[in-house]
């Protein structure tokens, strides 16, 4: 069966699932066991639902932006926001291809809205990944 008949075959749960746990390994095993990135990433993933729920999306991933560094801080706000983009600039995500913040900007109230609820959805996977791979920062 090729790649692309499995990816049809899994439901929108098993991809979030998947593509969670793949960013919040890559996070793991990207870095150094002293390196704070990490930790930090885990305690941003459980606050930015609420960051989200809050501002918006727009607000928080402007703010996710923002924080972008070189700085243990600095990588997990970047690795935070690769993750959410990327996860809608699938080709069958809410901005096809698209930087997410101009897609925020130029798309309509209810793409917007799926986006948001879209996100809430990925966070509860990706706090859990987190929750489950990283130690420390509790």
């Amino acid at each position: 069966m090729a790649a692309t008949d499995m990816h049809t075959l899994q439901t929108i749960q098993q991809q979030r699932a998947a593509f969670s746990y793949q960013w919040v390994r890559a996070m793991v095993t990207g870095n150094t066991p002293d390196d704070k990135a990490p930790e930090r990433f885990k305690a941003y993933a459980n606050s930015f639902p609420a960051k989200v729920q809050m501002n918006g999306l727009g607000q928080a991933l402007a703010f996710a932006r923002s924080k972008s560094g070189t700085t243990a801080e600095g990588r997990a706000w970047r690795h935070l926001y690769q993750l959410v983009s990327d996860w809608l600039a699938r080709p069958e995500g809410c901005f096809p291809n698209q930087d997410v913040l101009e897609g925020i900007m130029s798309s309509d109230m209810q793409v917007y809205r799926q986006a948001q609820a879209e996100v809430q959805a990925l966070m509860v996977w990706v706090k859990q990944f987190a929750r489950a791979e990283i130690r420390g920062g509790d």
